[in-house]
């Protein structure tokens, strides 16, 4: 994105750049707008890497946003109990979840964020929903 920022701070940052996008011969392709709204969809989990998993429990670094409820996988695995260890100083240590049923193959958990990339753009869900719509007119 030759002239404009590598990164993204704003929603009228975001606008700007589709707005240019749009133009003849600016330089900007769908592809890299469809690249930094991948990174803000990205943005919305924090991606806890599985320490061990055994059948439907996965032991985790402490991870205080780990909650019951939250669903936690593409195969639409859910949080059913949380744990979090401390070690021997007192220090919190490890988060030992039980899920609903067995993640499978994947290295992480994508524990919700308790503040999304796109929220610290200033952006609504139904904001960035209207705004990849923009981009999927291109």
């Amino acid at each position: 994105m030759k002239g404009y920022p590598k990164t993204l701070q704003t929603k009228e940052d975001l606008l700007h750049l589709i707005a240019l996008a749009q133009t003849p011969d600016s330089g900007i392709t769908k592809a890299e707008i469809e690249n930094s709204l991948a990174r803000i969809d990205y943005g919305a989990n924090l991606h806890v890497p599985i320490k061990s998993a055994d059948g439907k429990s996965c032991t985790l670094p402490y991870c205080p946003e780990a909650a019951v409820g939250q669903i936690v996988t593409a195969s639409g695995a859910k949080i059913a109990s949380v744990n979090h260890t401390k070690d021997e100083k007192g220090e919190p240590d490890e988060t030992t979840v039980e899920l609903s049923k067995a993640p499978g193959d994947v290295a992480e958990l994508l524990i919700p964020a308790p503040v999304t990339a796109a929220a610290r753009m200033g952006l609504s869900t139904a904001d960035l929903e209207a705004i990849k719509g923009v981009v999927n007119a291109l």
